[in-house]
């Protein structure tokens, strides 16, 4: 296993049990062979940050090949072995720019991701943050095109319909994701 349980452990014990979910995910064949590409060394999992700040602005990345307003919340793996935290606040770092304090431990979303007869099983492990700063820069410039801070109304309203209406599951994925987000933290 990638990622071994008694690191899940020490994460649950210092910031919490997360809520678990499960679903099945279809996507395009492109997406498939994305997907697996980016199992390097066994992963099959990412972690997702949903980063607030003092005005609940929430920080968002747009991809290069993302098209205009198709945004979402950061995210990024572990390597095999890193120690968790670090891990989260490096990725946190590499996409957003942002350090952050690590909030909780919320959500363990468990997905096979299906495309003609091929499941592949992921989980996203969502945490949310503070940011130390409010500036905004990422570190990865060659994976991350912008980042900035959006309003829950927005990442709620014209940034879902741009991801609900474009035809990739793994974009309709980030939709199921972030309106379970919004749901825990009473944002919905």
């Amino acid at each position: 296993m990638y990622i071994q349980q008694e690191a899940l452990s020490r994460l649950e014990n210092l910031y919490g049990i997360p809520h678990e979910m499960a679903l099945f995910q279809d996507i395009t064949e492109p997406e498939m062979k994305m997907l697996l590409a980016s199992q390097k060394n066994g992963r099959s999992h990412d972690f997702t940050f949903f980063i607030s700040d003092e005005d609940n602005k929430i920080a968002v990345i747009r991809k290069h090949q993302h098209p205009a307003g198709f945004y979402r919340a950061p995210s990024g793996g572990a390597e095999p072995d890193e120690d968790l935290v670090a891990a989260i606040r490096r990725e946190a770092l590499e996409e957003t720019g942002l350090s952050i304090t690590i909030v909780r431990y919320l959500l363990r979303l468990k997905v096979a991701f299906r495309c003609n007869g091929i499941n592949v099983p992921w989980i996203s492990h969502v945490i949310t943050g503070r940011p130390d700063t409010n500036r905004l820069c990422p570190v990865d410039v060659k994976e991350i095109k912008e980042a900035k801070w959006v309003s829950w109304e927005q990442l709620q309203g014209p940034i879902r319909n741009n991801l609900m209406n474009s035809n990739l599951g793994l974009f309709h994925y980030r939709v199921i994701l972030t309106d379970t987000v919004a749901s825990l933290l009473g944002n919905n």
